[in-house]
C-alpha cells in the first residue's frame, strides 16, 4: 500500500464517524474480583473493515500502565497474564522498506492463544532524526498456517515520546498495542502448537497539528515474524435455547469458555442498521446465583465478519470465566443498543438462558 492509498483508507473511514467506545468503567465494579480491574482498557464495539480497523487505532486511547511490559487490554488478558499463561518473546526485527534514518523495528513482546481468540502485543520503536514530534501508526495483520484471522475491536494501545538528550540527536517515539485475533473455527487440540506468521504495517506521521490524515503521513514499511504459541483450547456447551420478548425471538446455540474469553452464539433477528457497529445485546451472565459480568458487549458476524446486519453473532464476553463441571448458568438479555452515528433506539427486553455446565 502506498502513501496516496494509505491516506485514502484513512480519510474514507473518518467520513464515518466511527465511534470509539469504552464500556468498561461502568461495569468495572459488578465483575468479579478475579476480573476487576482499574478501567484502563477501551472496548470497541463490533467488527469493522481494515480501513475501520486502522482509523480506531489512530483514535484509540492511550493507556500508561506497564506491568513488566505487558499493555493492560481486558480483564481476559490480565487474567491470563497473572496466571502466566502469556508467551513472551522480546524479539525485535527492522520495519523493512522504508527510509532508514528513522531507526524503525517492531518488537513482539508476547502472544497467547486459546479457543476464542489470539493476543499479540508488539511494540514500535523510532526515532525522529529532526526532533519533529512524530507518532507511529500500526496495522496487524495475523496468519495460522496460512490462514488469515479475522481481527477483534478489543485492543488496546499506548504512545510515548521522548526528548532528544542533546541538540539534534534526536527525539525517540514508541507505540505500544494489544491486539486479539477470532480462533473461532480452527482445527487445533489442547496441546497443540500453532504456527503465526504476524505482518505489521507501520506508518508515521506529525503528532497534535489537528489535522487528518496528519501532514507528511506516509507508509514506512512492515515488519514480518513467524513464531509458535501453544494452544489452549477450552469447552463449548451446546445449548440450543430459544426465548421470545417483545416480538423478537433470541437463541443462544451455544456457548465456548476459554481462560481468557466467553464466547456466546446468539441469533436474533432486529432492525437493520444503518452503519456500524451492529446491534450490542446487553448481558448479564450469573453462575450458581451468582453475577460473574454485566455490560455490553462486541459482537461479530459468524458467517460473514464485516456484515453489521447478520442475524447470527459471536457475542464477546472478555471476562475469565469457569466452566466448572455441574455449575449452574444463566445467560440473560435485557436489551440492545445502538452504538453508531445514526443513534437507533434501543431494543428493551428479556431474554433468558439457564443450563448446567456438563459433567466431566
Amino acid at each position: 500500500m502506498d502513501e496516496r492509498q494509505f491516506k485514502t483508507l484513512l480519510k474514507q473511514s473518518l467520513d464515518e464517524e466511527i465511534p470509539t467506545v469504552n464500556l468498561w468503567e461502568p461495569i468495572a465494579d459488578k465483575l468479579p474480583m478475579r476480573a476487576n480491574r482499574t478501567a484502563r482498557y477501551g472496548l470497541r464495539l463490533s467488527r469493522l473493515p481494515l480501513a475501520a480497523v486502522m482509523v480506531l487505532m489512530l483514535a484509540a486511547v492511550a493507556y500508561a500502565f506497564y506491568q513488566g511490559g505487558l499493555l493492560p487490554s481486558d480483564p481476559g488478558v490480565d487474567s491470563v497474564a497473572e496466571a502466566d499463561l502469556l508467551t513472551t518473546y522480546d524479539e525485535t526485527k527492522p520495519v523493512m522498506g522504508g527510509p532508514e534514518e528513522y531507526g524503525l523495528t517492531v518488537t513482539l513482546d508476547y502472544a497467547y492463544a486459546d479457543a476464542n481468540r489470539v493476543t499479540v502485543g508488539y511494540t514500535v520503536n523510532g526515532t525522529s532524526p529532526d526532533d519533529r514530534r512524530l507518532v507511529a501508526h500500526s496495522n496487524p495483520n495475523l496468519m495460522v498456517g496460512g490462514q488469515p484471522l479475522e481481527r477483534l475491536m478489543l485492543l488496546a494501545s499506548d504512545q510515548t515520546r521522548g526528548e532528544p538528550t542533546e541538540q539534534g540527536s534526536g527525539a525517540s517515539f514508541t507505540s505500544q498495542l494489544t491486539a486479539n485475533f477470532i480462533t473461532a473455527g480452527l482445527d487445533a487440540a489442547v496441546g497443540d502448537s500453532l504456527s503465526l506468521q504476524l505482518m505489521v504495517e507501520v506508518a508515521l506521521s506529525e503528532l497534535g497539528t489537528g489535522e487528518f490524515p496528519a501532514p507528511g503521513m506516509f507508509m514506512a514499511g512492515m515488519a514480518e515474524f513467524t513464531f509458535d504459541v501453544p494452544y489452549l483450547g477450552g469447552m463449548t456447551i451446546e445449548v440450543g435455547r430459544e426465548a421470545e420478548s417483545v416480538g423478537t425471538n433470541v437463541e443462544l446455540q451455544r456457548v465456548v469458555v476459554s481462560p481468557s474469553m466467553t464466547r456466546l452464539e446468539m441469533c436474533y433477528d432486529l432492525p437493520d442498521l444503518q452503519a456500524p457497529p451492529a446491534w450490542s445485546p446487553f448481558i448479564t451472565i450469573t453462575v450458581d446465583g451468582t453475577p460473574v459480568f454485566t455490560g455490553h458487549t462486541e459482537t461479530y458476524g459468524l458467517e460473514t465478519t464485516y456484515e453489521v446486519n447478520e442475524d447470527c453473532r459471536g457475542v464477546v464476553v472478555p471476562a475469565a470465566l469457569e466452566a466448572v463441571p455441574g455449575a449452574a448458568w444463566e445467560v440473560a438479555v435485557t436489551g440492545f443498543a445502538d452504538f453508531s452515528t445514526a443513534g437507533s433506539d434501543d431494543v428493551p427486553g428479556e431474554w433468558a438462558f439457564g443450563f448446567a455446565i456438563p459433567e466431566e
